[in-house]
């Protein structure tokens, strides 16, 4: 058999990440891998699209390593069986355009001081036959993504199909996956390819999942081992785009009070165009993104996560919410003469006007001479 692939958390997105069997150092959130490999979040997106009437969530994300692992993977838990399949990668970037701060330009005369900037098919059991305690209810490939959509009925089973499929496994994982399993949830496990070919960054497809829930969710929860004290945590960025009939605020579980550490930083009505770039993208029925739809856009820091439970949206006030304008200077010659950025003149002005009014002077002086010299012949005569 195959050496067991090593598995990566997708931090929030993937909230079963596996250790390898044999761990080692790891400069980041314990990741699991081959020994002498790393992989790291680079940048890690979501766009959760709320269809209340039909109680629908599509669950989309993209994910960007740097890694030199050969491959890894995640898993995701789902209250019901998700549909899988692909989602166009340039969707975070339409959407990173609509929410971008608003750009003042600012013409600053003299040299440059520096510019300013402001800164995510069911298979029945045959017969009388006992169910069995592992299922694959579905199995496909999405991009550079394979997965396995799962139903279990222990936890401890599931471990065991996935260390027999190439899966390195813990016991937080075991852990972590009894309550889904006390709750009938699906998990979806996805395994990723890569070159192997040294230090490299790794982007998966973008990936499409729908399915029924009664409240719509991140799935935020992690092995307790991932939140461990005395383990190294670097930054990390999670940005959520969340579109729904309202504006929505998040909660980290069902608990009254209990406050989740990613802060909203846009919040408006979706325009008419925008709406139709959502479902050219996404095709899916309009019905699915009402004529009325909000956008509310968050940003998580934390790290290392809350990972308690998974994060909860509700509805909140209507508040129009954008970033705050930045201020870009352009730099242009001043009155002195100087030149501004790259030695290039900004305006010709402040030269123009002297030289013109040189040319000036001497034709009038030419001028006054002849009429002078004119007027002493005539007197002479």
């Amino acid at each position: 058999m195959n050496a067991l692939r090593r598995l990566f958390p997708l931090g929030p997105l993937a909230l079963a990440a596996l250790l390898p069997l044999v761990s080692s150092p790891a400069p980041a959130c314990a990741p699991a891998f081959r020994a002498g490999a790393s992989v790291r979040i680079a940048d890690e997106n979501v766009l959760i699209l709320w269809d209340a009437a039909t109680k629908t969530q599509h669950f989309i994300r993209r994910t960007t390593f740097q890694t030199n692992a050969r491959d890894f993977g995640f898993l995701v838990p789902t209250p019901s069986k998700p549909e899988v399949k692909e989602a166009p990668n340039e969707l975070f970037a339409t959407m990173d355009e609509w929410t971008k701060p608003e750009v003042i330009f600012r013409n600053v005369y003299g040299p440059p001081s520096g510019s300013k900037f402001g800164g995510g098919r069911g298979m029945a059991p045959m017969g009388a036959a006992p169910a069995p305690a592992v299922r694959v209810v579905d199995a496909g490939r999405v991009g550079n993504l394979n997965f396995t959509v799962l139903e279990a009925n222990n936890a401890q089973a599931l471990t065991n199909w996935l260390m027999d499929n190439g899966y390195a496994t813990r016991p937080a994982l075991t852990e972590w996956l009894e309550r889904y399993i006390e709750q009938k949830w699906f998990i979806t496990a996805f395994k990723i390819a890569t070159g192997g070919g040294g230090l490299e960054r790794v982007a998966d497809r973008a990936v499409h999942m729908a399915f029924q829930t009664e409240k719509p969710f991140h799935p935020y929860r992690e092995p307790i081992d991932m939140r461990a004290p005395g383990v190294g945590h670097p930054p990390r960025l999670m940005r959520v785009f969340f579109v729904g009939p309202e504006r929505v605020q998040g909660r980290l579980g069902l608990a009254p009070g209990a406050n989740w550490s990613g802060q909203p930083v846009w919040a408006d009505a979706l325009s008419a165009h925008q709406r139709g770039q959502l479902l050219a993208k996404l095709p899916l029925p309009h019905e699915a993104v009402p004529e009325r739809s909000w956008l509310t856009v968050f940003e998580d820091t934390a790290s290392p996560r809350q990972g308690t439970d998974e994060v909860y949206f509700e509805p909140t006030a209507p508040a129009v919410l954008h970033r705050p304008p930045v201020t870009q200077e352009i730099y242009i010659e001043d009155r002195s003469g100087s030149m501004g950025p790259g030695g290039s003149t900004a305006s010709r002005g402040p030269m123009v006007l002297p030289f013109a009014a040189a040319i000036f002077g001497s034709v009038a002086m030419v001028l006054s001479l002849t009429v002078l010299a004119w007027w002493l012949s005539a007197r002479r005569a």
